[in-house]
């Protein structure tokens, strides 16, 4: 999907390096074109261990509605399940 922060003025991307894990936060991302549907918040988190991790906090629209032709890529979205 295109979690582009420059979608919203409320984006904002983080990072935080604690020598173990390499952690990016996308905070408050909006997909162009359905911004009206609501903000994503969400991690991709890189361990030293090689593992991968994605934790969404917001997921504000069915993940269906997502249409592959405007957001191809899915990693960590299509992949996901709910906890």
């Amino acid at each position: 999907a295109d979690f582009d922060p420059s979608h919203s003025k409320q984006s904002t991307v983080q990072y935080l390096d604690n020598g173990e894990v390499f952690v990016v936060q996308w905070e408050q991302v909006r997909l162009p074109g359905k911004e009206s549907k609501g903000a994503f918040t969400f991690q991709a988190a890189l361990h030293k261990t090689g593992r991968i991790t994605f934790s969404y906090q917001e997921i504000p629209l069915p993940l269906d509605v997502i249409g592959s032709a405007e957001h191809p890529v899915k990693v960590g979205l299509s992949d996901a399940f709910m906890i």
